[in-house]
């Protein structure tokens, strides 16, 4: 009987053991493909990222030339300048249409988010940051959302109030538009109007905020990608 149980108590060690070592398997094969879906992730991530820091950098360029046009429309503005041809206020005046917002490229960020596969990513660090990087990307898109509300609310109805749009000139060498309007210009008149130079001075306002908010955005987001880089070199 003594022999038969202890052989009872092998036995039962040893199917305990295989099945201890069939789950420590099973479980180590679960975890590589767990990292393996998760480095799938951070490099697209990366890809993702490195985009909207081209995409940054493009949107900068379009601000500070922004900035640099609307400096020069207010130094027209000011009522005691003699020297305002009517060709120059024409291409003045095409200098505050450039409104461009951000527009990033989320696709990847998105998709984790809604899929719950941003929960792969084990680095605390990637996930604080990319956390933050929506903070600021937020406010960023707000300010945009201001900027062409108050484009849109008080810039147009001025401008279309004394101005007809089809005379503008985007270029300096261009002929006047074949369709100028038939409708009388009071343009020196606007120039020389404290409400024009009060829209464009908030607009410049706008524009400079616009501008330090994707300055740091496009900071994080090359601390992002370096996040990144570093956890995809572990492996």
């Amino acid at each position: 009987t003594g022999k038969y149980f202890k052989y009872a108590i092998g036995e039962i060690v040893l199917v305990v053991l295989g099945i201890l070592i069939a789950l420590g398997i099973n479980n180590w094969n679960e975890n590589k493909k767990t990292r393996r879906q998760e480095l799938v992730l951070l490099e697209n991530l990366k890809l993702e990222m490195e985009g909207n820091h081209k995409l940054l950098v493009d949107y900068l360029e379009v601000k500070e030339t922004a900035i640099n046009d609307l400096t020069t429309v207010l130094s027209y503005t000011n009522p005691e300048l003699q020297e305002k041809k009517e060709d120059s206020l024409d291409f003045r005046i095409s200098q505050i249409f450039d409104i461009t917002n951000f527009r990033p490229e989320i696709m990847v960020l998105k998709a984790a988010q809604n899929s719950n596969s941003i929960e792969l990513i084990r680095n605390q660090q990637i996930k604080t940051g990319i956390s933050k990087w929506e903070q600021l990307l937020n406010g960023l898109m707000e300010f945009d959302d201001y900027g062409s509300e108050h484009f849109n609310t008080s810039v147009i109805p001025l401008v279309s109030n004394h101005y007809p749009f089809a005379n503008i000139k985007f270029n300096r060498s261009n002929e006047r538009n074949q369709n100028q309007s038939k409708h009388k210009s009071e343009i020196e008149k606007l120039f020389r109007s404290r409400d024009f130079e009060n829209i464009i001075f908030r607009m410049r306002n706008f524009e400079k905020i616009r501008a330090n908010k994707a300055k740091e955005l496009k900071a994080h987001t090359l601390d992002l990608i370096q996040f990144l880089n570093s956890e995809l070199k572990t492996e």
